[in-house]
């Protein structure tokens, strides 16, 4: 890391709130059952066209409550728009910058698309510098700590016999290609890390309140 001080890690415990993660990986397998139902269900639809449809689904369910819980949480989403015309939700937290997508394998990472590359340009600087003579070059200068725009996709998938259920659930932060990952994230794991960050201050403001109590002034009611 450019940043020794810094990781990845955290600046997401700093700059995602712990409802928009906790929703998001509560609420996927919800989402998928949902897409899973809307594909299988109709009448009008055999096996081939519910296997057809259901990536469609899965996509509209997963895109559509990944943005709501971001508004949620007190986030910014929007819809933005490809060069092709497809449409696609921008989450902006803090110093991140998050899309979504599908994906077979945990290990995957989606297509590269010019938005992606676009929205990665800076992935790769923070992330794995490989030029020399950083004290000659401003933008190597340019620290994990102080950077903004840093681009992550919440990557999902299912098991091949399980395509209701999310199997897995990282945000992946690729390089500025956009061909491999430069850095990722378990939002299991993440999700666990906030709850428990959350209770721990939680347990110490009660202990700080029963150690210090506030002494009401004369006057204040009782």
């Amino acid at each position: 890391m450019p940043d020794q001080e810094t990781s990845i890690r955290d600046l997401l415990l700093e700059d995602l709130p712990v409802r928009f993660v906790t929703a998001v990986v509560e609420k996927a397998p919800i989402a998928y059952g949902n897409a899973h139902s809307r594909s299988y269900a109709e009448p009008d639809y055999e096996k081939a066209e519910g296997d057809y449809i259901f990536g469609h689904n899965r996509r509209i369910s997963m895109e559509a409550m990944v943005r709501r819980e971001a508004i949620r949480a007190g986030l910014r989403a929007t819809v933005e728009e490809t060069d092709l015309g497809h449409t696609y939700s921008l989450i902006r937290a803090g110093r991140f910058l998050l899309t979504e997508s599908h994906v077979r394998c945990k290990g995957d990472i989606p297509p590269a698309a010019f938005f992606r590359e676009q929205h990665a340009a800076v992935n790769s600087l923070l992330l794995n510098p490989r030029l020399p003579f950083a004290e000659f070059d401003p933008l190597l200068l340019y620290t994990l700590s102080e950077a903004n725009g840093i681009y992550g996709i919440i990557i999902h998938g299912s098991e091949v016999d399980d395509a209701k259920t999310p199997a897995f659930m990282r945000l992946v932060f690729p390089a500025s290609d956009c061909k491999s990952i430069a850095d990722f994230v378990d939002l299991f794991e993440l999700r666990q890390e906030m709850l428990a960050r959350a209770k721990a201050i939680a347990a110490t403001e009660i202990a700080v309140d029963i150690a210090m109590p506030k002494v009401k002034r004369k006057g204040e009611d009782k």
